[in-house]
């Protein structure tokens, strides 16, 4: 598919936005300007989502965290939603780490909330009940804490760098 051209309802894309109340670049940053947005005045957002039938939009994940495992396009939010619904858990991050054979494979970080206890045998079996088989991670890992910023936001990158030490081409 172009890039800039609408896609199909159902179908994921990259968000792209255009208004008088956007922004007109990054400061001095030329080069990161020119390649987040189009002839056409659109800003690429990195996001990518999808239209229900309603027109309504569904963000599904951002593009620099989807993992193309096997040549399937998994998006971690889709999985952190799910493994979010076992009982127990506070924080959950996945990511994918670096495997030869299928690209990348998929890596659940855990949190437990305090005074659980939670077994990677049973995020697994729930993940298979509720996921696609493509989608199920290859590997949980429960842990203490995440590193976060001074906002309590997850920081991925550290998750993954340090998941892609443990499980390269596991």
């Amino acid at each position: 598919m172009a890039v800039g051209s609408a896609v199909d309802v159902g179908v994921v894309g990259e968000i792209a936005i255009r208004g008088e109340n956007l922004f007109a670049g990054y400061y001095k940053q030329e080069d990161l300007t020119r390649l987040s947005f189009d002839a056409d005045g659109f800003f690429y957002t990195g996001d990518l989502g999808k239209l229900d039938k309603n027109g309504r939009l569904i963000v599904v994940g951002r593009q620099k965290e989807m993992i193309i495992r096997g040549g399937f396009n998994v998006y971690p939010a889709e999985i952190e939603e799910n493994i979010a619904l076992v009982e127990g858990v506070q924080h959950v991050a996945v990511v994918g780490v670096p495997n030869r054979k299928l690209g990348e494979k998929i890596c659940a970080c855990i949190v437990p909330r305090s005074g659980h206890r939670l077994r990677t045998e049973k995020i697994i079996q729930f993940c298979k009940e509720n996921l696609a088989n493509f989608k199920v991670p290859d590997f949980v890992e429960i842990m203490e804490s995440f590193p976060m910023t001074t906002t309590e936001k997850i920081q991925k990158f550290k998750i993954k760098k340090l998941m892609g030490e443990k499980y390269r081409d596991a």
